[in-house]
C-alpha cells in the first residue's frame, strides 16, 4: 500500500506541475561561449564541487545499499517479529524528526564538511555495532 500511495501522490503532483507551473525557458536564450563539456570540466576542476559531488554520491550509494536490507536484517538476524517492525520504523522516523532540525541548527554554527565528517564517522560506528548484534529483543 505505501507504494500505491507514493504512486498516487506522484500522479497528483505531476498533474499539478503540468497544469500550474509555467515553463522556465529564459536560460535557453543565453548563449554560452564554450561547450557543455568544457563547462563540466571547469566545474569538476574545482575542489569544493568535487567534494560535494563525492559526498552526495557516497551518501546515495550508502543509503541505497543499506536501507533495503534493514527489515530483512532485523527479522532474520535480530529475530524481531514482523509484527514489531513498525515499532522499529516508527522510533527511527520520530528520531529523525527530532534530531534533523537540531543537526540543521548545529550546521549553521560549524563548517558543513566538518559536520559531515563527524556524522559519517558516527554512522560508521553505529553500522558496525548494529550489524554485529546478535539476537536482540526489541
Amino acid at each position: 500500500m505505501p507504494l500505491f500511495m507514493v504512486a498516487g501522490l506522484g500522479v497528483i503532483v505531476a498533474l499539478l506541475i503540468a497544469t500550474r507551473i509555467q515553463p522556465i525557458t529564459k536560460h535557453l536564450l543565453v548563449q554560452l561561449d564554450r561547450s557543455p563539456y568544457a563547462h563540466l570540466l571547469g566545474t569538476m576542476s574545482k575542489r569544493n564541487y568535487r567534494i560535494g559531488f563525492l559526498a552526495t554520491a557516497l551518501l546515495s550509494v550508502g543509503g541505497f545499499m543499506m536501507m533495503p536490507f534493514g527489515t530483512t536484517f532485523a527479522t532474520n538476524n535480530l529475530h524481531i517479529a514482523d509484527t514489531d517492525l513498525f515499532k522499529l520504523m516508527m522510533v527511527s522516523g520520530i528520531s529523525s524528526l527530532i534530531i534533523m532540525p537540531l543537526i540543521g541548527k548545529f550546521a549553521d554554527k560549524i563548517d558543513k564538511f566538518v559536520l559531515f565528517t563527524i556524522a559519517s564517522v558516527w554512522m560508521m560506528v553505529v553500522v558496525v555495532l548494529y550489524t554485529n548484534l546478535g539476537i536482540t529483543p526489541l
